[in-house]
């Protein structure tokens, strides 16, 4: 058996004078009476037009009915594809040749057989054969192509987010999808995933999480990519989109009290100055915003912490840690870097100054048992009040405040006003005899043990009233602003 390792090629340029000088010697051998004129049959495989291989590894092949030079045989085959001359291996074995490309064929491609020339048996006879013959491998049909993408080429979209398709590939039939997915790419990237039909023929791409907003992506998908038979796709497929379909910044719509009812956020005011103990403050945008940014952006200020999160996809609440601070100007603060659920951010800050509803509690009006009354008293200030006759040395006052309580409030506020002996010295301290709340907002103290005093010898008292943080506290949380502390001649 002899190989050649040379490859499939056309008549070379000292094939002439080669010609020449046999066509001289057979001039010379038929005057002799030498030469022999018959004819040579000579076969090759494929032996029809458009014949389809078999598998993509077979080989073709010629042969004679006789022994052939076969030097000049190898430069009379060769086999041709769209892109040129196709390299093999020339295998012999006896009168026939196999010959192989390197390779191997690809499915789809229409080959050309070429088998021209004239070669001389070892008997003295010509083979003059002339064959040219398309054949195709494994298959002949149409390539695989992409017979759908979307988007559109040059289409605007929004920015999606996670679990969001971003591009649907159909295919004309079902492919290797290892290779589709190899042989696609994405620029700039984009974290994804392929998710493809039941039968092989849709590729989707699955966003784990949102595009970048405004940005041009580009997609293609190489010509190596492969059906499930083998097949090349027909050429690469190319497409693009804009992640640019919501141009519209965002931008704080209102900004009002609310409050949670029945599940539900519900406004309770139409400016923050209607801002009330209890609630919280809304912020709504004028569209649906990414929760975590949007949630980030919202501070209030001077001091004011509390937590702020998403309630609805337009809407964040901030509730403070503690309650609103009474009578105390604030400045809510919206962040120019909140994004919209795009991922479009606001690009400006806004503020909005606003004093919320929440006055401080106040003493009203202090009256004794002689009808003595003082009215809005002031820390410092002194109040000539009644004192019974020793030894009982009684003392009654009622207090009105600004605010009513419940009975929690009442229970601690009895604790929180107390009654000392301020001067002389020597004087006992009153003792708490009696506390009542004669309605939501007034409060009746006795005492005894007081004594009066005299022109030359005034008796004086304390008064105090915890204020603060600490101190008495309304049904609505309302707190003074501080101690109040007066001073009581009896």
């Amino acid at each position: 058996m002899y190989r050649s390792r040379r490859k499939a090629e056309g008549p070379t340029s000292h094939e002439l004078p080669v010609a020449a000088v046999m066509v001289l010697c057979a001039a010379m051998l038929s005057a002799c009476g030498l030469l022999d004129l018959r004819d040579v049959g000579a076969w090759t495989y494929p032996d029809t037009p458009y014949q389809v291989l078999k598998d993509l590894d077979q080989a073709v092949r010629f042969g004679f009915d006789g022994q052939a030079d076969r030097i000049a045989a190898e430069r009379s085959f060769r086999v041709t594809c769209p892109d040129g001359v196709v390299d093999g291996d020339f295998e012999w074995t006896g009168e026939a040749c196999e010959w192989s490309p390197v390779g191997g064929w690809e499915p789809c491609v229409r080959y050309r057989l070429v088998f021209r020339g004239e070669i001389r048996m070892s008997d003295g006879r010509m083979a003059r054969p002339c064959v040219d013959l398309p054949f195709y491998a494994e298959r002949a049909g149409r390539p695989p192509f992409v017979a759908g993408a979307q988007p559109l080429d040059g289409a605007s979209v929004g920015v999606w987010g996670s679990d969001a398709r971003i591009l649907k590939l159909d295919f004309s039939e079902p492919m290797d999808t290892a290779s589709v997915f190899r042989e696609l790419s994405l620029s700039p990237g984009v974290n994804a995933d392929p998710r493809w039909s039941a039968d092989g023929k849709t590729l989707e791409l699955v966003l784990n999480e949102a595009l970048e907003p405004c940005v041009q992506y580009r997609w293609s998908l190489s010509a190596e990519a492969r059906s499930a038979d083998g097949s090349a796709l027909g050429g690469d497929v190319t497409g693009s989109f804009v992640s640019d379909a919501d141009r519209t910044p965002p931008y704080v719509a209102s900004a009002v009290p609310v409050g949670l009812t029945g599940g539900r956020w519900l406004e309770l005011g139409a400016t923050l100055d209607e801002l009330k103990t209890g609630q919280s403050l809304g912020v709504r945008f004028s569209e649906a915003m990414d929760p975590h940014s949007a949630a980030a952006s919202v501070r209030v200020g001077p001091g004011v912490s509390g937590n702020c999160a998403a309630a609805e996809p337009d809407l964040v609440v901030f509730t403070p840690a503690q309650e609103w601070p009474p009578e105390s100007a604030l400045v809510l603060t919206v962040s120019g870097d909140a994004e919209d659920a795009s991922g479009l951010p606001m690009g400006n800050e806004w503020t909005q100054v606003f004093r919320p509803a929440v006055p401080y509690l106040r003493v009203l009006s202090m009256l004794d048992q002689d009808g003595s009354l003082l009215e809005q008293p002031s820390g410092g200030e002194l109040f000539r009040v009644a004192v019974g006759p020793e030894p009982d040395g009684d003392f009654y006052l009622s207090v009105r405040f600004s605010g009513a309580f419940d009975d929690a409030g009442k229970v601690l506020a009895v604790e929180d006003i107390a009654l000392a002996a301020l001067f002389p010295s020597t004087l006992p301290a009153p003792r708490l005899t009696c506390a009542e709340w004669v309605s939501d907002d007034t409060i009746a103290l006795s005492w005894e043990g007081l004594s009066a005093g005299n022109s030359d010898c005034p008796h004086y008292y304390r008064l105090r009233i915890t204020g603060g943080t600490g101190g008495i506290q309304d049904r609505e949380t309302h707190v003074m602003d501080g101690d109040l502390s007066l001073y009581l001649e009896g």
